[in-house]
C-alpha cells in the first residue's frame, strides 16, 4: 500500500504515514471511519502514538544519532564481555559488561532517557584511553537525543505540533 499525498510505500497496520503524517485513507476506507476517529488530519491533533511519533520522519535525526550511540556502547560492551568471560575470566567485569549492554538496549530501543544517563554516569568515571574518551562521547550523544526526543514528545502532547511534524 503507497501513502495517497507522497507515494512512499506504507507496512501493512500503519495508521498514519512515517514520512508525511497522512492518515492512511486506503486503511480507512477498508475497515470503515469509525475506526479511525482522532486520528490526526491536520495541524495541531495530538492523536499519534508515542512509537507513531518516534518513527516519523522528522525524527529521523535523533533516530540515527541514538543508533550511532547504541552502536558504540553495544561494541564496547561485547568486547569488555568478550574479553572478561574468555581472556581474564573477570566475574565483576562481566557483570559490569552485561549491565552497560542492558543500559545500552534499554537507551536504544525503550528511548530511555534513564538508562542513558546511566550509561554515561557508568562509563565517564573511567580511567583514560582513547577508546574510553570515544566511548563516553557517544555515551552524551546518547543522552542528549533521549532528552531531544522526549522533549520533542512533550511539545507534541501539550500543543500538538513539532517544527517540521506537518
Amino acid at each position: 500500500m503507497e501513502c495517497r499525498n507522497c507515494g512512499k510505500p506504507l507496512e501493512d497496520g500503519l495508521r498514519v504515514c512515517p514520512y508525511c503524517g497522512t492518515v492512511a485513507e486506503e486503511l480507512r476506507e477498508m475497515t470503515g471511519d469509525s475506526a479511525w476517529e482522532g486520528i490526526p488530519r491536520t495541524p495541531g491533533s495530538r492523536n499519534l502514538t508515542m512509537k507513531e511519533f518516534f518513527n516519523h520522519q522528522v525524527m529521523r535525526k535523533h533516530r540515527d544519532y541514538l543508533w550511532i550511540a547504541a552502536i558504540g556502547a553495544y561494541f564496547a560492551a561485547l568486547s569488555s564481555l568478550f574479553v572478561n568471560t574468555f581472556a581474564v575470566f573477570d566475574l565483576a567485569g562481566i557483570i559490569s559488561a552485561l549491565i552497560v549492554l542492558g543500559l545500552a538496549l534499554g537507551m536504544h530501543l525503550g528511548k530511555s532517557r534513564v538508562c542513558a544517563v546511566l550509561l554515561a554516569v557508568l562509563v565517564l568515571p573511567g580511567g583514560g584511553g582513547a577508546l574510553r574518551l570515544g566511548l563516553a562521547g557517544v555515551c552524551v550523544i546518547g543522552v542528549i537525543q533521549t532528552f531531544e526526543m522526549k522533549a520533542a514528545w512533550n511539545s507534541y502532547q501539550q500543543r500538538g505540533d513539532y517544527p517540521g511534524l506537518w
